[in-house]
């Protein structure tokens, strides 16, 4: 009973004793919390196109001007189509087909001409 009393088999005790291993274990956690935080921003970064910290090289407002090129048969212009529909559903970058104004466009083509038999 006077070991019970002193507080030897006390739960509320464990680990009293040990500072550094309870710091330890915050400390971890700690680091833990932020890296996920930091892979949650880069994956948001990720999703709204803002891979280059500087701003430099990103397209106005996020929108990108494509064109495709006649190269392609009309199936796989509307395949194409479908991707960029579901690349602007799921990101926050729009694709949209360029109007003769603009400067800078993405072009979509094949320079292979040949056949693939």
């Amino acid at each position: 009973t006077e070991l019970l009393g002193s507080g030897v088999g006390d739960e509320s005790q464990i680990g009293a004793n040990c500072p550094e291993k309870s710091s330890e274990t915050d400390t971890t956690s700690n680091l833990w919390d932020k890296e996920l935080r930091l892979l949650e921003e880069a994956r948001q970064r990720m999703r709204n196109g803002l891979v280059d910290p500087t701003g430099m090289y990103r397209w106005p407002n996020g929108r990108v001007p494509y064109r495709i090129t006649n190269h392609f048969s009309k199936n796989d212009t509307k395949m194409i189509h479908e991707a960029i529909m579901e690349f602007n559903n799921r990101t926050n970058v729009r694709f949209h087909p360029a109007q003769g104004t603009e400067n800078d466009v993405v072009v979509i083509g094949s320079a292979y001409t040949g056949c693939s038999s």
